[in-house]
């Protein structure tokens, strides 16, 4: 099926479902942003009781706090990539006409195991292609005449730490940091362009591996990176075009995520906000997760069940008896 087909596909396939995918979505979401909003809250208070744990005898009092703050921000990221998942299996339901409900949701819980392996073996893909783009770009910087104040600047250390300390500190005391952003800018394209030439098709390659996990309970994690990227072979141009189809709703995504930001981008502009600091930032975050919600509630079924019909898509089709 081409783009248009699929996306018109999905379309139909999200008007028929039995539940209401706007109100599975609205739930998945609500959930999503009010454990962000309960946490960045949390996350506020905890860091004011620290401010306020001072001097020796609130050291301890400060350093339970401290730890509360980062085992909730731990939490929240370790179970968002699960709960997540669940709308993956969601939407694979709803692509081939299935019952889709809140129960479903969790089913990203119920491959915790295989879920988590997959995830770090993602994150060590990407993390061997990054540590190699910056030794490649690194290698290729220092062949450029780009490199010539950062090789300046390293003889100049070296040279003032063989001879003596106290020239050495002094030395690190007067660099001028207008002069080492320049050679860090100057460094980022060589870095950046090797990296994101393998990145990209390499995710690519993988963005199946999130439906099979969830499509077929008896493969691992390993299985679903190897064959996503066999049925992505020769076909990441059309999830490529697919994802131009949405570019809309991406856009619209960027827009909301930027709502966030209003407190700090509305003084550059000119605008006060009215409220302090703090405040605003909350209620700028808070508009953004409402905003978010309504998109995803909106759209969201309809964008990743087009995904889920591109992966039923992929599948090898079952041969008749007898061929």
């Amino acid at each position: 099926m081409d783009t248009k087909s699929l996306v018109n596909e999905a379309k139909q396939a999200v008007s028929a479902a039995s539940y209401c995918p706007k109100r599975l979505t609205a739930l998945h979401a609500g959930i999503s942003a009010a454990a962000g909003l309960l946490v960045a809250l949390l996350t506020y208070l905890l860091s004011t009781r620290v401010g306020d744990a001072g001097g020796l005898s609130g050291i301890g009092t400060q350093a339970v706090l401290e730890t509360a703050q980062s085992m909730l921000q731990l939490a929240v990221s370790v179970l968002s990539p699960f709960w997540s998942l669940g709308f993956v299996a969601a939407a694979l339901r709803l692509a081939r006409r299935q019952f889709a409900t809140p129960s479903t949701l969790l089913d990203g819980f119920r491959r915790w195991a295989p879920a988590l392996r997959m995830l770090l073996l993602e994150g060590v893909i990407y993390f061997a292609i990054t540590f190699a783009a910056i030794q490649i770009g690194t290698f290729l910087y220092m062949m450029t005449p780009l490199a010539d104040p950062l090789n300046e600047l390293i003889q100049q250390l070296t040279d003032a730490g063989t001879t003596d300390t106290a020239a050495l500190t002094q030395l690190l005391l007067e660099l001028d940091t207008q002069e080492l952003m320049s050679i860090f800018w100057s460094m980022i394209p060589f870095m950046a362009i090797p990296a994101l030439a393998v990145i990209i098709p390499v995710s690519y390659r993988l963005r199946l591996a999130q439906f099979i996990l969830m499509d077929e309970p008896r493969v691992g994690a390993l299985f679903a990176l190897v064959l996503s990227f066999r049925l992505m072979k020769k076909n990441c141009v059309k999830l490529f075009l697919l994802d131009l189809r949405f570019w809309w709703f991406y856009a619209l995504e960027i827009v909301v995520q930027t709502l966030c930001y209003g407190d700090l981008l509305l003084p550059l502009m000119g605008v006060e906000p009215g409220v302090n600091g703090v405040l605003a930032s909350f209620l700028f975050y808070a508009l953004a997760l409402v905003f978010q919600v309504g998109l995803y509630a909106w759209k969201k079924p309809q964008v990743l069940t087009s995904y889920a019909l591109f992966y039923d898509n992929m599948l090898p089709k079952e041969q008749p008896a007898g061929m």
